[in-house]
C-alpha cells in the first residue's frame, strides 16, 4: 500500500503480486506467476470504503504479526543514521555485545589485548609489537585494522594465520593515551603508566623504605591539614577531602572490587560508587582534583572538563581498556542532569566480567538528584569549608601540589597484593575497605598515628547528621536511655508529634516505632553501631571526651545509668 501525491493530486495506490515476478511467467501449473493488480483512488481516498476496509485488513495484520527482524529494527531507532550500515553488519556478523552491553565487541576485545602487549613492549623498550591472534577472525582482525587506518593513517602489517605487527608508538596515539588520559593497566603483576612518552611502574614494593614512607605520609597530612586556613576549618572538612583522596587512590582498583562482588552476588548489577565532590565556589575542589591526579600519576595533569563529559566518550574511555581513573572537574549542570539519565548504565550495564573498566569522579556545585537512579551509584561527598583568594593561600597550595605525597606506589603494592592473596575485605557498601585498610598499615608501619580524619567508616555514615544529633542528646543527658535484652527504650515526653518527628531521624533498619510516650528501638546492637560511627567527628566538634555512660554504651551496649 502506498499513499502519496502525484503532480498535486493525493493517491492511494493497493498494489498485490507475486513475491518473485518473472519476465516469462504465465501462471499456468509450474510456472513462476506475475499477475500483478494494482486498485489506485485518487483525491479525497480516506472517505473511501476501499481504503478503509484495507487500513483495517493492514492493521489486524501487523498487530497479529512479528516484525522482520523486529530487533534489528529497535537497534537501529536508537542509532545515528550514519551508524546504521556498520551496525547492521554487525549484527549479521553475530556480535553478542549489540544487544547484551555487558559483553565486549571483538573489536573492542583486540584493541584491549593489542593495547596490553604495546604497554609491556614500550617498557621494554621494544621498538615493534608483535601479536599472535590465532583464536581470532580474519575478518574481525581486519576490522580493528582498518579501524586503526580510519583514525590515524597508520599501516598495520597482518598475516593470515592471525600475526599482526605494528609500531610500538602506536600507545601515544588518541586510541590509547593522550595528554590529559594516560593510559594504565594492571599487568604482569605490576601497575604500568604511560605517560609523556614514557612508560613507569606505580607499584613499589619496597615497604622497608621506612624513611621516604613516612616523609611521604607527612606531606599527605600536610595537605589534609591545610584545611585549617579556610572559613570552615574542622574534623568533618578534613574528612571530606580525606574521602575524596582515598576515592581517587583506590579508583584504579575498584574493577577489582566489581570483579569480586560478580563472583560472590552474579545476579546484582550495581558496580563500586562513583564520586562527586560537592561545595560551592572557593572551596579547592579544583586543586583537589589535580592534587589526586598528581598522586597516582606523579606528574602534574588537569582534571577533564565538564565539556567533554558526555556519556558516548566517558563510557568508551571508560571500558577501552585503561583503568585511569577519569576525574572531571567543576561539571556543570546540565551535565549533571545528562549524567542522571545515563550514570545507571556505566557500570551496570557497562562493566564486562575480566575486563578492565576505569572510574569516575567529578566535582561540581551542584548536587546530583538523590531520589534517582545516581542516588545509589554516587558516593556524594559535601566539602563546607572555603577558601579565601589571597596570596598566602595561594602560596600553600602551590607548594602542597609541588611536594606532593607520592605514598599511591606503596599504597597500591598493598591493596594489590591483597588481591592477589585473596585477602582483600569485601565490603557490600563500601568498596574502599581495602583503601581504607592499606592507609591503616602504611601509618601503622612507620610508627605514626592514623589520623582523626582518615574515615573509619564511609563518609556519609561519619558525619551522619540525625546519628550525630542523638548522640548530643544522650551524651548530654536530656533522655534516658534503657537496655531490654536486644532493644533500647528512650522516653520522650512529648507530643505525638514531636515524637513523630524524631521518629523520622533513624535509619529504617533500626527499627524504631512509638510505644507510648516511648521510642522502642527493636535493633539494639544497629543502633550502637550507627551511634559509634559519628563518636570521632563528635568529640572533635566539641573538644570533649564523651561521657561515662555514652562510653558504656558504645562497649558494653548498655548505659551505666538508668536515670539521669
Amino acid at each position: 500500500m502506498v499513499e502519496g501525491k502525484e503532480n498535486g493530486v493525493s493517491f492511494f495506490s493497493d498494489i498485490n503480486g507475486s513475491a518473485n515476478p518473472t519476465l516469462t511467467g504465465s501462471a499456468r501449473r509450474g510456472r513462476q506467476s506475475n499477475r500483478i493488480t494494482d486498485f489506485t483512488i485518487s483525491g479525497n481516498y480516506k472517505d473511501n470504503e476501499y481504503y478503509n476496509n484495507a487500513i483495517l485488513q493492514w492493521e489486524w495484520y501487523i498487530d497479529n504479526s512479528d516484525s522482520f527482524e523486529g530487533q534489528l529494527k529497535d537497534l537501529l531507532l536508537t542509532k545515528e543514521e550514519e551508524e546504521w550500515i556498520p551496525v547492521i553488519k554487525r549484527y549479521y556478523e553475530g556480535d553478542p555485545s549489540l544487544i547484551d552491553e555487558s559483553l565486549m565487541t571483538p573489536v573492542e576485545v583486540i584493541s584491549i589485548e593489542v593495547g596490553e602487549q604495546l604497554l609491556r613492549d614500550s617498557n621494554a623498550g621494544r621498538k615493534v609489537t608483535y601479536l599472535e591472534l590465532p583464536e581470532v577472525s580474519q575478518d574481525v582482525i581486519q576490522d580493528y585494522i582498518d579501524q586503526i587506518d580510519n583514525r590515524l593513517g597508520v599501516k598495520i602489517k597482518s598475516t593470515n594465520s592471525g600475526n599482526i605487527e605494528l609500531p610500538t608508538s602506536l600507545i601515544d596515539s588518541s586510541v590509547y593515551s593522550s595528554d590529559g588520559l594516560p593510559w594504565m593497566q594492571y599487568i604482569d603483576g605490576d601497575l604500568l603508566l604511560r605517560i609523556d612518552g614514557e612508560t613507569v611502574s606505580r607499584r613499589n614494593e619496597g615497604l622497608d623504605q621506612e624513611g621516604n614512607i613516612e616523609a611521604q605520609l607527612h606531606a599527605l597530612n600536610g595537605f589534609v591539614n591545610s584545611i585549617e586556613n579556610s572559613h570552615r576549618p574542622g574534623l568533618k572538612s578534613k574528612m571530606a577531602l580525606a574521602e575524596f583522596i582515598l576515592s581517587g587512590l583506590c579508583a584504579p582498583f575498584d574493577y577489582l572490587w566489581m570483579g569480586s562482588r560478580r563472583a560472590k552476588f552474579d545476579r546484582i548489577r550495581e558496580g563500586p560508587q562513583m564520586t562527586s565532590y560537592l561545595g560551592g565556589s572557593g572551596n579547592g575542589k579544583s586543586f583537589a582534583s589535580r592534587y589526586v591526579l598528581k598522586m597516582i600519576t606523579g606528574r602534574d595533569l588537569e582534571p577533564l572538563p565538564s565539556e567533554q563529559f558526555t556519556e558516548k566518550r566517558v563510557r568508551s574511555w571508560a571500558r577501552n581498556g585503561s583503568i585511569m581513573p577519569l576525574i572531571f572537574d567543576d561539571l556543570k549542570r546540565s551535565r549533571i542532569r545528562e549524567w542522571d539519565k545515563w550514570g545507571k548504565s556505566f557500570w551496570d550495564v557497562g562493566y564486562v566480567s575480566g575486563k578492565p573498566h576505569a572510574q569516575l569522579l567529578i566535582t561540581a556545585n551542584d548536587p546530583i538528584d538523590t531520589g534517582g537512579p545516581l542516588g545509589r551509584r554516587v558516593r556524594e561527598i559535601h566539602m563546607e569549608a572555603t577558601f579565601e583568594n589571597n596570596g598566602r593561600n595561594t602560596e600553600i597550595v602551590e607548594t602542597c601540589l609541588k611536594e606532593c605525597s607520592q605514598i599511591f606506589p606503596y599504597f597500591a603494592h598493598i591493596v594489590l597484593s591483597k588481591y592477589e592473596s585473596d585477602s582483600a575485605p569485601y565490603e557490600h557498601n563500601d568498596p574502599l575497605k581495602v583503601g581504607r585498610e592499606a592507609m591503616v598499615e602504611l601509618y601503622t608501619k612507620v610508627g605514626m598515628n592514623v589520623p582523626d580524619w582518615l574515615c573509619k567508616h564511609p563518609f556519609k555514615e561519619s558525619v551522619d547528621l540525625n546519628a550525630y544529633h542523638w548522640y548530643d542528646v544522650l551524651n548530654k543527658e536530656l533522655f534516658t536511655i534503657e537496655r531490654k535484652l536486644d532493644s533500647f527504650r528512650i522516653p520522650v515526653k512529648e507530643g505525638p508529634h514531636e515524637i513523630k518527628e524524631r521518629m523520622r531521624t533513624f535509619p529504617a533498619h533500626l527499627q524504631a516505632k512509638k510505644a507510648g510516650e516511648a521510642i522502642h528501638i527493636e535493633n539494639a546492637d544497629g543502633f550502637v553501631e550507627w551511634l559509634s560511627k559519628v563518636q570521632n567527628l563528635y568529640e572533635s566538634d566539641k573538644k570533649i571526651k564523651s561521657c561515662r555512660g555514652m562510653r558504656g554504651l558504645l562497649k558494653k551496649g548498655k548505659w551505666k545509668k538508668l536515670i539521669f
